[in-house]
This record gives structure tokens, C-alpha cells and sequence, in this order.
């Protein structure tokens, strides 16, 4: 009877304990002293303050033991925001934490806009921030524009070969696509040109870069202008000229 009952009173205090938890964001949120009078950013480069605050849509009189999850989603809507978190700071900070989306290239509309690994066009200015990023040009063959398909692979090779060779990233002038749909990536050092079918591997861009600089020691005297990695086990060097001799 004894063990029971101290099981009764155990399992009601811990109720209580848990009604308490539940309830005490509801009740401080009244208090004035909770209400957010400080906004921190943290994580932006390219985003700005008064643009994280507006997307983010912090309503008047907010307590910091508000809903968090719907400030993380509106701030996480603005495109230059690939993911949003907000934590609370006591007594009366909101600190909004964010991974911004990243240029990997300009793309001519005609006005040149930064674009992300997936194509999506970003609301920064590339005069402001110096952006040294290569162009996206138009298919070579017709000189039609980039589709959206189009732009997002293009974009995402990109930012592949700068991830895979971080060191050849600012070597890269310009990309494009042939009529196949292979990519054509510019290199201004050593300066050449790269074609491949997308996707690059790690293995294949070290092959061709190999078999680059193989050539560049055996013929002095002639300039390789393109490395074409589009054939299985093949690496094809083409010059400019023929062969001096």
C-alpha cells in the first residue's frame, strides 16, 4: 500500500513538473521583460541585417518565447538562404543563424547575376561585393540562351570542378555547353580548354590534367588548347599547330 501510494504521488508531481514546462513559455511570453529588443546576425555574408529582419517578419511586441519555427521558415524563404535556424538568448535577443546560398558564377541577362550551384539566381550585387567569378555563356552552336535544366547543370559543373581542384577554380574564365549538352570550361592557367560529359569525377579531372602537363614537358614548342575528357579511358590533347617537325 505504502510502495503504491509514493507511485501515486511520484507520477503526479512528474505531471505537474510537465504541465509547468509546457505552460511557462505561454506565460513568460506575456512579460515584458522577454519582449526581443535585439536582433543578431550570424553566418551572412552577402545578407544583409535589415534584410534578414525583414524576411524573418518579427512582429511588434515579439517575446523571444515566441514561435521560432515560423521565423526560421519565413527567413529561410529569402533566396539567398540555403538554411535558417533561430535560437533565443536571454533576456531578450533573437539570434538569427543562417547558411546563405553561395555564387558559384555570373550569368549575362544581359546584366550580369550571380547564380548558385543549382541555377537560382541571387539578389547580389556583383560590383559590390568584387564577385571574380566565370562566365556562363550561351550553347556554343546556336548561341540560344542557357534553359533552366540547362543553367542548373551547367552551374553545378562549376561549382563540381571548383570543389574537386579548389586551386584551378580561379583559373576558370568562362563555361558553356556545346550542342551535346558537354560541358566547355576556359582555364586561363594553364590556359586551355576542358570539354567533358557532365558528371566530372574526381579521377577523370586529375587524369586530364596529368596527361596536360605530360605534354606540356615532352612539346615545348606547341601550346595544347584543349584537353577532352568526353571519351572512356581517353584523354585527347589538341594544339594549335601541327607538329614542327
Amino acid at each position: 500500500m505504502r510502495k503504491g501510494l509514493r507511485f501515486v504521488l511520484v507520477t503526479a508531481l512528474l505531471g505537474s513538473a510537465a504541465l509547468a514546462a509546457t505552460q511557462a513559455p505561454d506565460a513568460l511570453a506575456s512579460v515584458a521583460y522577454f519582449q526581443v529588443d535585439q536582433v543578431r546576425l550570424e553566418g551572412a555574408f552577402y545578407l544583409r541585417h535589415d534584410e534578414a529582419v525583414a524576411a524573418a517578419f518579427l512582429p511588434e511586441g515579439l517575446s523571444i518565447w515566441g514561435d521560432l519555427e515560423g521565423i526560421a521558415e519565413r527567413l529561410g524563404s529569402h533566396a539567398l538562404v540555403a538554411e535558417a535556424r533561430v535560437r533565443r538568448r536571454l533576456p531578450s535577443t533573437l539570434v538569427l543563424q543562417v547558411r546563405e546560398r553561395q555564387p558559384v558564377a555570373l550569368l549575362p541577362t544581359p546584366a550580369l547575376v550571380p547564380v548558385d550551384a543549382e541555377g537560382r539566381i541571387l539578389p547580389i550585387d556583383p560590383v559590390h561585393h568584387d564577385l571574380d567569378l566565370p562566365l556562363l555563356r550561351p550553347i556554343l552552336e546556336d548561341g540560344g540562351a542557357l534553359g533552366p535544366d540547362e543553367l542548373r547543370m551547367l552551374a553545378g559543373e562549376v561549382a563540381r570542378v571548383a570543389a574537386l581542384e579548389p586551386r584551378l577554380a580561379a583559373s576558370v574564365s568562362e563555361a558553356a555547353l556545346d550542342g551535346w549538352g558537354d560541358v566547355v570550361i576556359h582555364i586561363l592557367e594553364p590556359r586551355t580548354t576542358l570539354r567533358f560529359r557532365p558528371p566530372l569525377t574526381r579521377g577523370r579531372l586529375e587524369e586530364g590534367f596529368e596527361v596536360l602537363a605530360d605534354a606540356l614537358e615532352r612539346t615545348p614548342g606547341r601550346i595544347p588548347v584543349a584537353i577532352d575528357l568526353r571519351f572512356a579511358e581517353q584523354v585527347v590533347v589538341r594544339y594549335t599547330s601541327p607538329n614542327p617537325r
